[in-house]
């Protein structure tokens, strides 16, 4: 299993273009770290240009749902190109969505740079809808991996309240995904770059993760997603000069 931290977020700095924006779901949503603030359109066939303000290396897309209405889309395709010009993309890539566990993401073998990027969209719910995605260079370590087993819990975040006699008062809401690993056998060429990033995000800033195993790409899937730390790391040294850190991880939403 290899792991992919999507860590630094071209979108966060990025200006975006719309074919058609509802004024109650602003383009302005996509660079809220909130999941439930998305953009919506309105229409069933749409487009957002994503101005990287430069000709910017990527190497990975992500994107995950609004986990109150899921992915109001049909299909995604990611078109790359240097000018503002789409009559012919550079690259036009389809992206696989994974409605149950609310992810899909494409990886480059290697990097390609262009400065505008154009997400183009299909539905059928009377309009297409973004929540929040990853466009930039993913951090991965050949070396630092982790270990078995990952820890996975969904967090039922319903209100239960009982009267006198018992009963239950329910207010039902939605589950959030919790995820605790453990990372061994660091090397101390890794270290100080995932230290680097765990600085930068610390428990303030949410991020990307993608678990790559081959063998179970669809059962992975339930992990990969957007997080929060839940608190920062403890790190160890141990013989050799390896280090050793635990992640909590809670789903941002």
């Amino acid at each position: 299993m290899s792991a992919s931290f999507l860590i630094y977020n071209e979108v966060e700095n990025s200006v975006f273009t719309a074919s058609s924006e509802n004024a109650s779901f602003p383009l302005s949503n996509l660079t809220d770290s909130r999941r439930t603030k998305s953009y919506r359109s309105t229409s069933n066939s749409d487009w957002v240009v994503v101005d990287l303000g430069s000709f910017k290396p990527v190497d990975s897309f992500f994107i995950v749902d609004n986990p109150l209405s899921g992915f109001s889309l049909t299909t995604l395709t990611l078109e790359f190109n240097s000018v503002n010009n789409w009559s012919s993309p550079a690259l036009s890539i389809p992206v696989t969505l994974d409605y149950k566990h609310g992810v899909g993401h494409h990886f480059f073998n290697t990097p390609v740079t262009y400065r505008y990027m154009r997400l183009v969209m299909t539905s059928i719910s009377g309009y297409c809808e973004l929540s929040k995605f990853f466009i930039g260079l993913k951090s991965q370590y050949t070396n630092s991996d982790f270990s078995y087993p990952l820890n996975y819990l969904e967090n039922n975040l319903a209100v239960i309240s009982k009267n006198r006699y018992g009963q239950r008062f329910i207010d039902e809401v939605n589950t959030q995904k919790n995820i605790s690993a453990r990372i061994d056998y660091v090397p101390r060429d890794d270290i100080d770059d995932i230290l680097d990033w765990l600085s930068f995000v610390s428990i303030t800033r949410p991020f990307f993760i993608y678990f790559d195993n081959g063998q179970m790409a669809t059962e992975i899937n339930r992990f990969n997603g957007y997080y929060y730390l839940v608190s920062e790391p403890k790190l160890q040294l141990s013989t050799g000069n390896y280090w050793s850190l635990d992640l909590s991880l809670e789903e941002a939403l």
